[in-house]
């Protein structure tokens, strides 16, 4: 389990759709 935190995007929460998304990375 990859403890990976990206910067916020114009300040915006990471949704669920982009953590999956990251992680799919």
């Amino acid at each position: 389990m990859g403890e990976e935190k990206p910067p916020r995007e114009r300040g915006q929460p990471l949704t669920k759709r982009d953590t999956y998304k990251q992680q799919k990375i």
